[in-house]
């Protein structure tokens, strides 16, 4: 049987196994997104457990498509559901970039090398650092938005720990918990589903 990467691109089995992870995956980032409405704090935490829980559905889902661009889709699909959830319009651009990025990593590796599919994850992972930037360049207006869904306090304590540093920690932090959660998640693939 052939497969969408031996064939060389992408096909109509393809794309629905890439819209199917593509919404197994934006279910597990609500997951951190309602757990960040908690507290200040987990605006920061959230968006981690999010990565941590989703390695190993990105890795499975690049063993199990292994086929140019649908890391790049998945990450433009994500972007625009991001978006449309009222974040940031380039989310969309940066979650394509990034998927496409992650998957001309794995590419590299014929989507079968542990460590190349793991890195392609944590690169594609950074595009969860977009949402927040603004606050980084259009501070006031991001916190008063804040101020009116979540209260003063909750934007206060937000602006307290997404400063210039606390944006490097997040990334560093994103990218970091991505590795793990991308190397679990590929011993979990391998030991557990048959790819061809």
């Amino acid at each position: 049987m052939k497969t969408a990467s031996s064939a060389g691109g992408l096909d109509v089995k393809t794309l629905i196994t890439t819209g199917v992870f593509t919404a197994l995956y934006f279910v597990l980032l609500a997951v951190g997104g309602i757990a960040g409405i908690l507290n200040p704090l987990m605006m920061f935490i959230g968006p981690l457990i999010s990565i941590l829980i989703s390695g190993p559905v990105i890795i499975l889902f690049l063993r199990k498509v292994r086929a140019p661009w649908a890391l790049a889709i998945m990450g433009f699909l994500i972007g625009l559901l991001i978006f449309m959830g009222g974040h940031i319009w380039y989310t969309i651009i940066v979650a394509t970039l990034t998927g496409l990025l992650g998957d001309l990593i794995a590419r590299a590796g014929k989507y079968r090398n542990r460590a190349l599919n793991v890195l392609a994850y944590a690169v594609f992972s950074l595009w969860n650092i977009t949402p927040l930037t603004p606050i980084l360049y259009d501070t006031d207006n991001f916190l008063q938005h804040i101020t009116e869904s979540l209260g003063a306090d909750f934007a206060q304590q937000m602006g307290q720990i997404f400063t210039p540093a606390g944006m490097l920690l997040f990334a560093a932090c994103v990218f970091a918990s991505s590795l793990v959660s991308g190397w679990v998640g590929a011993l979990i693939v391998e030991k557990h589903f048959k790819t061809n």
